[in-house]
């Protein structure tokens, strides 16, 4: 049998080495447990680990294209629609369509100008639409009018049709509407076939008013109460009605 020093000296020396062990964070208990030390060495690691495998998962993925936006288009929208890269250029043919509601007439894609030149039959149709539908008097359209129609519906970025609610007025419609409102000039530009007061059922009056203006061309008049707007080829001028 060992003596009793020799056992203690043995203890010693193995408590010593334990110690030693836990100072360098790999030490385990007399148990043989992991010590704290250890095990915290060995959390931190794993953590490590688990980023590093995190990472390289999101930077192998695809990159997912951006979704292009919805865009609900109706269908009098034309498809190349970009008011602020609208340009006057000069087409091979100029259409316009309008509808009478008083009467319910319409003339849908009207050639007013074609070949080079405005077409007479073409603009008799327009003024047959714009007639005084009071008296059944029409009036020779100022082309001016119908250019200035046209570039508004394309600056509009539609093809709907323009509501005509009032075009050409009789000298004596015009002088009984005088007399009823103020807002009505006595030398009307409507006697003269060069203003139409217009609405659209797909375009608000302040759109519509908005869009006039920017031509500068002639004058413009808003009237939200009744959801129109004036439009002629006189001075260039605006108000509100």
């Amino acid at each position: 049998m060992q003596s009793d020093d020799t056992l203690r000296d043995i203890i010693a020396g193995r408590r010593r080495f334990l110690r030693l062990l836990a100072l360098m964070g790999l030490g385990i208990g007399a148990a043989g447990v992991v010590s704290p030390a250890a095990e915290a060495a060995t959390r931190i690691k794993k953590k490590v680990e688990k980023a590093r495998v995190v990472k390289f998962r999101r930077a192998s993925r695809p990159t997912r294209a951006p979704q292009a936006q919805t865009h609900l288009i109706d269908r009098y929208d034309t498809p190349s629609y970009a008011e602020d890269q609208f340009e006057f250029v000069s087409p091979s043919e100029k259409t316009l369509s309008l509808i009478a509601p008083t009467t319910g007439e319409k003339a849908l894609g009207i050639p007013f100008w074609s070949e080079g030149k405005y077409q007479p039959d073409a603009i008799r149709e327009v003024a047959h639409i714009m007639r005084d539908w009071r008296t059944g008097d029409t009036c020779p359209v100022d082309t001016a009018l119908l250019d200035l129609l046209y570039d508004l519906q394309r600056r509009l970025g539609t093809t709907e049709p323009f509501q005509v609610v009032s075009g050409y007025r009789s000298p004596e419609t015009n002088a009984a509407l005088a007399r009823q409102s103020r807002r009505v000039a006595r030398q009307s530009l409507h006697m003269e076939g060069r203003a139409m007061d217009i609405r659209m059922a797909r375009r608000g009056a302040g759109e519509i008013q908005r869009v006039a203006l920017s031509l500068g061309r002639g004058g413009v008049g808003y009237y939200p109460r009744m959801g129109f707007v004036h439009v002629d080829t006189g001075p260039v001028r605006q108000w509100r009605g």
